[in-house]
């Protein structure tokens, strides 16, 4: 672990606003040759919803969609099958799957959905190796929300992580910060780290951290939760590191 030990929790007030689990696998026609009907009826007890979109980019799809004749490739299909009050979604393409939830509470319940989706994938497709394992937390940090709106962001998260925003002389002058960084864990393993302020609805301005841990070495399907599960436990010794016991104390820690 490149971050300290630390005891797990979950906080009452939780900071997640998304959890992405995404596996890439060499490109499988059969994916897009016709509807996944069979891969529905595997996830369909928890995800009865179903759409079809373009896995591309906003603004090439925004392009597309203006197009006088329809004509999407292939390749650019996303399968969508989400739960019944959307915050919980699968998506399948032709070269990964990918579970996502808005509303986390305990990896054991999110590992649970993520083992169906890849079930399901495994018995209708059978990739050959993922090529890409990637598990992804994104935190958005509401002061107001937590009570603690006078408090400045260098009295909540670590000094070394916010740079110039912990400055004594002219912290309170920044009034945004975006960096991120790409860190080693280990044995072709890494973590992209984006943070900085947001807007958040309210209209005030929150602290975002996104935290990507990821993998393009080879693996194969008995490897995968191996990887998610150092995955998981360095996020929630990264995230505890990164936060001050200022913070930690206004979400409200649970011991599990």
């Amino acid at each position: 672990m490149v971050f300290p030990e630390s005891e797990r929790v979950v906080f009452k007030k939780n900071p997640l606003v998304q959890v992405i689990c995404q596996l890439r696998f060499p490109p499988i026609l059969a994916i897009v040759s016709k509807e996944p009907a069979e891969f529905q009826e595997k996830v369909r007890t928890t995800h009865p919803l179903y759409e079809k979109g373009l896995a591309l980019p906003q603004e090439i799809a925004a392009i597309l969609a203006q197009l006088p004749i329809a004509a999407p490739v292939p390749e650019g299909i996303v399968h969508k099958f989400l739960s019944e009050d959307r915050t919980s979604e699968v998506d399948l393409t032709r070269d990964f799957i990918a579970v996502a939830t808005t509303k986390y509470v305990r990896w054991e319940e999110f590992q649970a959905t993520v083992r169906m989706a890849m079930a399901a994938l495994e018995s209708d497709y059978r990739p050959a190796f993922y090529s890409r394992i990637g598990l992804r937390y994104r935190d958005v940090i509401d002061r107001e929300k937590l009570g603690i709106a006078s408090r400045p962001w260098s009295e909540l998260i670590r000094a070394s992580l916010i740079g110039l925003v912990a400055d004594s002389g002219i912290g309170g002058q920044v009034s945004s910060v975006q960096s991120q960084t790409q860190i080693n864990l280990g044995s072709d393993e890494f973590l992209l780290l984006q943070h900085g302020s947001t807007p958040l609805p309210s209209g005030g301005q929150g602290y975002a951290i996104d935290a990507d841990f990821h993998t393009e070495a080879k693996r194969a399907g008995n490897e995968v939760f191996d990887v998610l599960g150092r995955f998981n436990r360095e996020a929630g010794n990264f995230f505890r590191w990164a936060i001050t016991s200022e913070l930690s104390a206004a979400l409200e820690p649970m011991a599990i």
